[in-house]
């Protein structure tokens, strides 16, 4: 009897993405660096030095050795369901009380207390991984991955990442941040499956729409209204403040864009309906254009001779046709 070719799953290493999710997770580096460098800026809000130094694309099955399982963490998930902890944003307890210590007006070299955290070092704390969880919530929102998310509560028990399905684990990012010359993690985690999701959504919107299967025609996704745009240094928005003033790059009636899964696919009139907001659609970008049929070519004269001879004669009467001459 012949041996089947059995092959033991590794829980260890789960399985392989798409080409299509690595190569978004890999671009979305430089915009996670930049909300990262925003978004601590604005939390602890002082003149101290920001830098991301490292991100590491990472699956791990199992995230309770995180921090030697001391880690604060923040639980979100897609906007229709927030609470399904689909994605995580943790830090060490290094950066938590460091953000504290420079809340509250210190130098920021405040060290882990080896006791429980007091109640009002858990409600900094929780806001400043609140406030670091929008920033990630932001960039997971942009291209190349368009993923758009929202913010759950706060884990306070130790945190292992075996999901039912077994290959729905975290993508996780592991991201470097360095405060006046100190190292601190930060990790960020998103579920494969909510990946791979956002994925064949944004390859869908790229395909013909009547070659769509029926469960990705019934699949929801977001669509945003981009009104105008404007630019600031990172240091210009860090020190923005309640009454300060922006000013943006269109004036008022010009046609806003329309954003689906964070690519612009319509351009519209902003309205009113019904006492709600409204776009009507005027222009379409990027849709799939119905295939032509190919041109017929005329069939070459073998002598190149009876090529030049035709040419020279002119146009020969249709058949059956009268041809009018003028005098």
């Amino acid at each position: 009897m012949s041996q089947p070719n059995f092959q033991p799953y590794n829980l260890a290493t789960p399985t392989s993405l798409s080409p299509r999710s690595v190569e978004r997770l890999d671009a979305l580096r430089e915009v996670l660096a930049e909300r990262v460098r925003l978004s601590l800026r604005q939390s602890i809000r002082t003149g101290s030095q920001v830098a991301v130094s490292d991100i590491q694309l990472k699956r791990p099955r199992d995230l309770s050795q995180f921090a030697e399982g001391k880690a604060w963490w923040y639980s979100g998930g897609p906007e229709s369901r927030a609470s399904d902890k689909s994605v995580l944003v943790g830090a060490t307890s290094s950066l938590i009380y460091s953000a504290i210590d420079r809340i509250l007006g210190g130098s920021g070299e405040s060290e882990p207390p080896g006791r429980v955290p007091s109640q009002l070092e858990m409600d900094l704390g929780q806001a400043f991984l609140l406030e670091m969880f929008h920033g990630l919530q932001d960039a997971l929102s942009k291209p190349p991955l368009g993923l758009r998310v929202a913010a759950g509560t706060a884990l306070k028990e130790p945190l292992r990442t075996f999901l039912t399905d077994l290959d729905n684990v975290l993508v996780c990012w592991e991201i470097t941040v360095t405060i006046d010359g100190s190292e601190h993690i930060l990790l960020l985690g998103v579920s494969r499956g909510l990946v791979e999701e956002t994925v064949r959504i944004d390859d869908a919107l790229d395909a013909d729409p009547s070659n769509l299967s029926g469960d990705m025609k019934s699949a929801t996704t977001s669509l945003v209204a981009e009104l105008a745009r404007c630019r600031l240094t990172v240091e210009e928005a860090a020190d923005l403040e309640p009454g300060d003033i922006l000013v943006f790059d269109a004036v008022p009636g010009q046609l806003v864009e329309l954003k689906v899964q964070g690519k612009r696919k319509f351009r519209g009139r902003l309205g009113v309906h019904d006492g709600f907001y409204a776009v009507e659609v005027k222009e379409l970008f990027d849709r799939p254009r119905e295939p032509q049929a190919p041109k017929k070519e005329e069939p070459r004269p073998k002598n190149p001779k009876q090529a030049e001879n035709k040419a020279a004669k002119g146009p020969r009467p249709a058949r059956g046709r009268k041809v009018a001459t003028h005098a």
